[in-house]
């Protein structure tokens, strides 16, 4: 179960990081963009949301995440998934 949880943590520790930045950056242009468009209409709150474009924030910032979290899989720069493998191998029982 060790050898498991090590694989894992491998795999965390290369996104966790950038996905809680991702989320802070996200969570600080939404507050921004409702504030200023809470500051310019005296509307309901429904309308103000919809003009603030924050949806679009989060479209974006999931997309991104998605990109994040699938990078890891793929072997572009470094040799990770070589050492997934290699430490999955030791598992297998022929």
């Amino acid at each position: 179960m060790r050898k498991h949880l090590s694989i894992l943590m491998l795999l965390a520790r290369s996104s966790v990081y950038k996905i809680i930045t991702l989320l802070a950056v996200m969570t600080a242009v939404e507050a921004i963009l409702f504030y200023r468009a809470i500051s310019l209409s005296d509307t309901m709150l429904e309308v103000v949301v919809d003009r603030s474009y924050i949806s679009f924030v989060f479209a974006a910032a999931c997309v991104l995440m998605t990109i994040i979290l699938w990078l890891p899989g793929c072997e572009f720069g470094s040799k990770t998934g070589y050492t997934i493998k290699r430490l999955g191998r030791e598992n297998q029982r022929f």
